[in-house]
């Protein structure tokens, strides 16, 4: 007994942990971000900076898409009060951005994303 109480207090202290790690890389799927990123590259997520700081116009952000919660990235266009954002792709002719599903609360931000340039296929 004792022995499984101390697996499901390590297994819960190292989720917790892993969720909240300064930051998560993630793969881009498709090229809506396309020239900043492209579909396999493999992006740096920073979860902290928006803890000090709001999001600004131009910054590529992660978010949870609205109507599926999806994990997703675009660029901020523009700021109103609440704060909420309008998020476009840099490739709008792919994109399924904040024209589509509107405007994005700051609770739906996870991160900065910082692009590294790296893909994960040839």
């Amino acid at each position: 007994m004792r022995i499984i109480i101390v697996t499901a207090l390590l297994a819960t202290a190292l989720a917790w942990s892993i969720q909240e790690l300064p930051a998560a890389f993630l793969v881009v799927s498709g090229n809506s971000m396309y020239p900043f990123a492209k579909s396999g590259q493999i992006v740096l997520v920073n979860r902290y900076i928006y803890r000090f700081s709001a999001p600004d116009a131009g910054d590529v952000v992660a978010f949870r898409t609205p109507n599926s919660g999806e994990l997703a990235m675009k660029r901020v266009s523009a700021v109103a009060p609440g704060p909420r954002y309008h998020l476009l792709g840099d490739n709008c002719r792919d994109s399924l951005d904040s024209r589509h599903f509107g405007w994005v609360s700051r609770d739906e931000i996870i991160g900065r994303v910082e692009s590294l340039g790296r893909r994960i296929s040839p």
